[in-house]
């Protein structure tokens, strides 16, 4: 795994400004977009890159790759891994340097083997410039593995911290999840109790459904009551009635041998008057009798059909 972190092309720079290639080329007066190409722009400072990706990257062939690490591999320094080179940024610039500079006519790579053995063994330069570049080129490798170790540690405290915003989102969310459930449970059991609230406003409708048909039967057998002691009473009257005209009868013939006959025809007529009075009275009376009847055998007819509906 590695760091997308881009190369900055001023640190690029001076830690190329003492390669003797890279001097070379500045005195051939190669501009700047020649010798710092767009493509060094997007490699990352970090990755190690196959054979095949610095093929693909220079837009050369993998055999010329290989050939320009045969001859000058203390210059590009490769990583060994098994059988095959990783690469990382400062090697495959040297390469790049050492394509540009073959790539003028007579050049070849043997002619950059002369450049370092000239300035090692054939010129005036003594031996510790050589080991000082030597030196100078470990410290920068030093400083880009610190570099590389800075980035690392600072990726790693920030996965750290995001492994830890992940965990309290997670904490969160589960509370969240426990509110809604808790939500869920109260929601039903609110359901619950309206359903309860229901049923029982049902049974107490029903209950006062009865109470009211109670209330209608009691209320109908009360009106029974009355007309029944009406029917009562009126049946007394006449009794008595009848009663009091018979004994004025058994009074007058009872009497009526010590009495004028002139006398009992005016008891008798008197007697009469009341009767016909009393008959009229006894008319009346039976007709509210069955007015009364009538009226008890609706209220009954009432019952029934009451209590057939219950």
């Amino acid at each position: 795994m590695y760091i997308d972190e881009k190369i900055n092309m001023e640190n690029l720079q001076q830690l190329i400004s003492s390669d003797l290639l890279y001097k070379e080329l500045l005195k051939d007066d190669h501009n700047e977009e020649a010798l710092f190409p767009p493509f060094i722009k997007k490699l990352n400072l970090t990755k190690v890159y196959t054979s095949e990706e610095v093929s693909g990257i220079l837009n050369k062939k993998d055999s010329s790759i290989r050939y320009y690490i045969s001859v000058l591999f203390d210059y590009i320094q490769p990583m060994k891994q098994g059988r095959n080179y990783r690469y990382d940024y400062i090697s495959i610039y040297r390469i790049y340097l050492i394509i540009l500079f073959t790539g003028s006519a007579g050049r070849k790579v043997n002619d950059i083997k002369r450049i370092f053995n000239d300035t090692s063994l054939d010129s005036n330069v003594p031996e510790f410039e050589i080991l000082k570049e030597k030196v100078n080129q470990v410290e920068q490798n030093i400083n880009q593995l610190n570099q590389i170790e800075k980035i690392q540690k600072e990726q790693y405290s920030n996965y750290i911290s995001l492994i830890k915003r992940v965990d309290n989102l997670e904490e969160n969310i589960e509370q969240w999840n426990q509110k809604q459930r808790k939500i869920i449970e109260i929601d039903l059991r609110i359901d619950e109790i309206k359903n309860q609230y229901f049923s029982t406003m049902v049974d107490i409708l029903e209950t006062e459904m009865r109470l009211l048909q109670l209330d209608n039967e009691l209320f109908h057998g009360i009106q029974s009551l009355e007309l029944q002691n009406r029917l009562y009473v009126i049946e007394g009257a006449v009794r008595e009635k009848n009663r009091s005209l018979f004994a004025k009868l058994s009074s007058i013939i009872t009497d009526g041998d010590d009495s004028s006959s002139s006398k009992i025809e005016t008891s008798l007529l008197t007697v009469r008057r009341e009767f016909n009075i009393e008959k009229e009275l006894l008319k009346k009376l039976e007709d509210e009798r069955e007015v009364i009847r009538l009226e008890l055998e609706s209220v009954n007819k009432l019952k029934v059909d009451i209590l057939r509906d219950s």
